[in-house]
């Protein structure tokens, strides 16, 4: 019984930490709607996320992030990720924008899942259009914009695997 107990934890704790890299429409709205930096960056930290790297213009988060060990901690192109997460500022240091980007099947999974709680909570689809091979979906409701992002990516392009990309991009109006 008690062998059962812990098998079933364990499960439910492997569950718990491959949803963490997860965030939900709900989770990006919150994330857009902040203001201050540590607030986002304690969100991501309680869910698992590593803060990578920042500059003037973006600060960017990894999921379960993994190095080739043959170059330096500050090198980001040599760091691979099954999610990265960044929040775009502009020139004052101000928040304007968030991306996320996901690969292979639980991406794909979470694009599909997040398409339709955009419908669920009214975002209309605004414009969609094709640039540099990748696939793009515009929407919109009053508070945000949201564009949805489709394409092939190398391995060597920041993900573990060559794979379908799913970035979605979010602003608030």
């Amino acid at each position: 019984m008690k062998f059962k107990i812990v098998c079933i934890l364990f499960f439910v704790a492997i569950i718990n930490q491959a949803w963490a890299q997860l965030l939900s429409l709900s989770s990006l709205e919150y994330i857009a709607d902040q203001d201050d930096w540590q607030v986002i960056n304690s969100y991501l930290l309680m869910k698992g996320w590593k803060y990578m790297n920042a500059d003037s213009s973006k600060i960017v988060w990894a999921y379960n992030p993994s190095r080739d060990i043959s170059f330096s901690n500050d090198d980001l192109d040599q760091w691979k990720a099954n999610a990265w997460f960044s929040v775009y500022l502009n020139q004052f240091g101000v928040i304007v924008g968030c991306g996320y980007l996901l690969s292979g099947e639980s991406g794909r999974d979470y694009y599909n899942n997040f398409f339709n709680s955009l419908k669920e909570k009214g975002f209309i689809k605004k414009i969609q259009y094709i640039k540099d091979g990748a696939l793009f979906f515009v929407y919109e409701n009053d508070e945000y914009e949201i564009t949805l992002v489709q394409k092939l990516v190398n391995s060597s392009d920041y993900l573990s695997s060559p794979s379908q990309a799913f970035v979605i991009f979010i602003t608030k109006k």
